[in-house]
């Protein structure tokens, strides 16, 4: 995918895009202890602190992350309720104690600066590296979040499950499928990407 001009991802996400979250530590943490509490693997009493993320899983983030912001084209098609959802879930946690109050203020430092770059990104319409970027705002809401990813004649799909992992297929029917649910999601969407400017100054006024 990276370098190559014909790769393009297209995402449409119910929750914030795992791409957007991977430079901030304590976002990563709360994902693992959601996914941790699902699992039966975290109790309450505990803390983001307790929470060790291997180095060698840092490191291959961090590849994650680069491979991911140097495919030449992104497209990004957000529920207008994902950072609503996830900070619903840190609130619930919290009343819980499965996370304290420091944390709580840790992801909260950690979230304004998402909120910073991402809209930075959207103003843009490109990383920092210059690929581009375009990022929409649906009308609608979706059940799940997915991804699709295609090269040349390679495709593949990715479905979203249990907070952190997600399946994925290469089945051509479904691959086509996908790629032409996205086009009408993107005909509910507003691009807030370099246009609609009123749009997302208010939709990014409103997250804070």
């Amino acid at each position: 995918m990276v370098g190559n001009p014909t790769a393009s991802i297209s995402t449409v996400s119910n929750n914030i895009p795992f791409v957007l979250y991977l430079p901030y530590p304590n976002l990563i943490k709360f994902r693992l202890c959601r996914w941790l509490h699902q699992t039966d693997k975290f109790r309450p009493g505990s803390s983001l602190k307790h929470i060790i993320v291997p180095e060698e899983v840092q490191t291959l983030q961090n590849e994650i992350q680069y491979a991911i912001q140097h495919v030449p084209n992104t497209n990004m098609i957000w529920d207008t309720r994902i950072f609503e959802a996830f900070i619903k879930e840190v609130n619930y946690f919290h009343k819980l104690n499965y996370i304290t109050g420091q944390d709580v203020s840790a992801i909260k430092e950690d979230l304004l600066s998402l909120l910073d770059k991402t809209e930075q990104i959207a103003s843009d319409g490109c990383y920092s590296n210059g690929n581009r970027v375009h990022i929409y705002l649906s009308n609608i809401h979706f059940e799940s979040s997915f991804t699709y990813l295609e090269k040349g004649d390679f495709r593949v799909c990715l479905l979203r499950l249990y907070s952190l992992n997600s399946i994925d297929t290469l089945h051509p029917e479904v691959c086509r499928s996908q790629k032409e649910w996205i086009k009408t999601v993107k005909r509910y969407s507003t691009l807030i990407t370099e246009s609609g400017q009123m749009q997302r100054i208010a939709f990014f006024k409103e997250q804070r």
